[in-house]
């Protein structure tokens, strides 16, 4: 292993929404980034806003340039003690007038702690999803390893498919002299070395660097800046300390490298530490390293110096507790806006381990580790992407040296989780922030960190029945008017630059508003109401009935009404199913009329298909009743064989009767029962379906329709 620091020593040696729909609405818009309809929204749902809502807020102030109204809402926010790391430092931001009392606000926000989750927690679920359950992509080692060692790989961008890869190898240049005799070292002393790599992982020739980027000493890794060409590099400084120890400082220079340019040693280097492992932000214009300088937490610590624009670094700032341990974190690398780096805290799985650090705010971190195949019990380092692959070091067996290089596929799975949403009818569902998009982000980022890399749309592709609007963040606004239809579904698949997913359903199901919420003398008006035999016509018995539903319906101008309508078992399944859509229209026109309003009351026809112990059909057809239930089964597998759905039945008296089937009309049963006994030579007999001939009292309470409040 390339021994974190590599010194070298001189004769000795890291869904949905609950709240007020008007809130809801303001998150919506909030979410979308539609601050002023945001703000209008929220400043009219009243004082008592909940924290989150008071956050969005704020942050809709900030986003329209309100200094003052945001400061006024964070001064109140911090108040609350479940107010987050994010608010104290917004609130120390806007306290410009009030330098120490922004510093104390700065303070208290260091010493809150960032959410994470142990790999050891509880029964060690995570442990097993990343290690043990999950196997992401596959590392494949790369062609330029040898039985020397190559590791920490640095990408330099180029103009095609292939970009220049450098990278430390503990190879010899060419000519290159042995070390002196008099210094000596437990450890290689490195090179840097340079090749080409294209979108495939397939490396070019090799070759060592030229004298001036390489020296006798140690040399690598290194960090580059493609906008002002510079290197950053590792190097052996050229002054022993007091104990005879050559340690390690960070270089910049030129690359390509110019004849006329000598290296500058960086002024955040400190006499007699070791400053390494240097990786720029390009966007920030910041410069992480590690350090076992004074003041850490024990061990190599990771820091990061801002980059002035006449190109020295303000004083370096250690990353702190989120990160760092009392033991090592090195190889820092900046990687699509977070930081990976590893560590051998006890946090991980055995050697170096590759964590992965998103900046949260201003020097706050949240950590996750890196589960398979990226991390094993071996040395793992030195981790990057490129688009859509990535690079890594690692001693772990199968390589071909101490320290190899390995490449993989940055490309994860796309999948989503099939959610469900509740509505009510005539009101519209608001989906924002913990939208369709929340879910598959928690279950996606749980399987494959390299999740976090790549930007996600989400796009529609089958909408649903009801009216609709769908943004690619995956907020929806869903509206449906109508009462007949009680479900509704649409689809939707997760977009990247390298794929899509498949559809993911999302189901929408239609919500009753509680009656509890109603008067008593309300509650009570929706009694059922009954029909004769055979007829639809209102009975004058329950028109007293039926005004008090209107009555109930003038009370409160936005109820919605759906009347549910049965018949009894008599008659052919489709007869009663428009039997039943006669009796509730009779009730619709009645209320409509007396209402003079229109689209207050709709029906669902349910024909027979609620009443109890119904088959559906009219006419039975048996086989034999008999004492032994062996015998039944005997003779209702002839009936099987013969092409009916045959059952055997246990009877009140003990007997065990064979149901060969059940009819809708008696023609269809004769026909039925002419053909079996044709064929089988088994005498059959016709019955009426039991439920038939249960009594008028039982058939007269299935006539009925009922009254089911939707919205009020």
């Amino acid at each position: 292993m390339r021994n974190l620091c590599i010194c070298i020593v001189l004769l000795s040696c890291v869904k949905g929404f609950s709240q007020h729909p008007s809130v809801a609405w303001g998150d919506y818009y909030f979410f979308n980034q539609n601050y002023p309809k945001a703000i209008d929204i929220y400043i009219n749902a009243g004082d008592s806003l909940e924290l989150t809502t008071q956050q969005n807020l704020a942050k809709s102030y900030l986003a329209m340039g309100d200094e003052k109204e945001a400061r006024q809402l964070f001064k109140a926010i911090v108040t609350n003690p479940m107010a987050d790391i994010e608010d104290y430092f917004r609130y120390a931001q806007l306290l410009k007038d009030n330098p120490k009392l922004a510093e104390e606000y700065r303070d208290k926000a260091a010493q809150l702690p960032v959410s994470f989750q142990s790999l050891w927690a509880e029964d060690s679920l995570l442990y097993k999803k990343r290690f043990m359950e999950l196997r992401y992509e596959a590392l494949q080692p790369l062609a330029l390893n040898t039985q020397e060692a190559e590791f920490a790989a640095t990408l330099i961008p180029g103009g095609n498919d292939s970009q220049q890869l450098l990278y430390v190898t503990s190879r010899k240049m060419e000519g290159e002299k042995k070390r002196l005799r008099r210094i000596l070292s437990k450890h290689p002393v490195y090179n840097l070395a340079q090749a080409t790599i294209d979108s495939t992982q397939t490396t070019g020739p090799v070759r060592l660097l030229q004298l001036g980027l390489n020296t006798v000493l140690q040399d690598g890794p290194v960090a580059y800046d493609a906008e002002t060409k510079t290197l950053y590099i590792t190097r052996s400084a050229t002054q022993k300390d007091e104990q005879g120890v050559i340690h390690l400082e960070l270089i910049q220079t030129n690359y390509p490298k110019q004849e006329n340019r000598s290296p500058t040693v960086l002024s955040l280097n400190m006499p007699g530490y070791s400053t390494l492992h240097p990786s720029f932000d390009v966007k920030g214009q910041r410069l992480f390293f590690a350090s076992d300088r004074p003041g850490g937490f024990g061990g190599y610590d990771l820091y990061v110096a801002q980059r002035k624009p006449d190109g020295g670094f303000e004083s370096p700032i250690n990353l702190g507790k989120d990160i760092n341990t009392e033991v090592n974190e090195v190889f820092p690398n900046w990687v699509m806006g977070q930081l990976s780096y590893s560590s051998n805290s006890e946090e991980g799985i055995g050697g170096l381990d590759i964590w992965l650090a998103e900046e949260v705010m201003i020097n706050r971190w949240v950590k996750t580790a890196l589960g398979a195949p990226y991390n094993t019990v071996a040395d793992d380092f030195g981790w990057t992407l490129h688009k859509t692959f990535g690079l890594q070091s690692s001693s772990r067996e199968g390589g071909k040296g101490d320290d190899d290089l390995y490449a993989f596929e940055a490309t994860p799975d796309l999948t989503g989780v099939a959610d469900e949403y509740e509505y009510f009818v005539s009101d519209t569902l608001v989906v924002s922030a913990l939208g369709v998009h929340h879910n598959d982000e928690e279950l996606m980022r749980q399987q494959n960190p390299l999740h976090r890399f790549f930007d996600r749309s989400y796009e529609l592709t089958t909408p649903p029945k009801g009216s609709f609007k769908w943004n690619q963040n995956g907020s929806f606004l869903y509206f449906n008017p109508v009462a007949e239809s009680i479900r509704d579904s649409f689809t939707y698949q997760i977009q990247t630059d390298y794929g899509k997913s498949d559809p993911i359903l999302v189901l929408l199901h239609q919500k009753n508003k509680p009656i509890s919420g109603l008067s008593k003398e309300i509650r009570t008006t929706f009694e059922p109401i009954f029909f004769n035999y055979d007829r639809a016509d209102l009975l004058t018995q329950y028109k007293d009935r039926l005004d008090r539903v209107v009555s109930a319906l003038k009370q409160y101008p936005k109820m919605v009404v759906r009347v549910n309508s049965y018949t009894d078992s008599r008659g052919s399944e489709t007869y009663n199913l428009e039997l039943s859509k006669s009796r509730h229209q009779t009730m619709i026109r009645y209320i409509d009329e007396a209402l003079n309003e229109t689209g207050r009351v709709v029906g669902v026809a349910l024909g027979e298909s609620k009443v109890p112990e119904n088959n559906r059909k009219d006419y039975v057809l048996y086989g034999g009743s008999y004492g032994a239930k062996e015998n039944a089964l005997e003779r209702s597998e002839q009936f099987i064989q013969a092409g009916e759905t045959s059952i055997v039945e246990k009877t009140p008296n003990g007997l065990y009767r064979v149901l060969v089937g059940t009819y809708e009309s008696f023609k269809d049963v004769k026909a039925a029962s002419e053909r079996l006994e044709s064929e089988t030579g088994i005498g059959l007999w016709i019955d009426e379906s039991p439920v038939n001939k249960r009594p008028d009292e039982f058939h007269s309470k299935q006539r009925r329709v009922e009254f089911e409040v939707l919205n009020y």
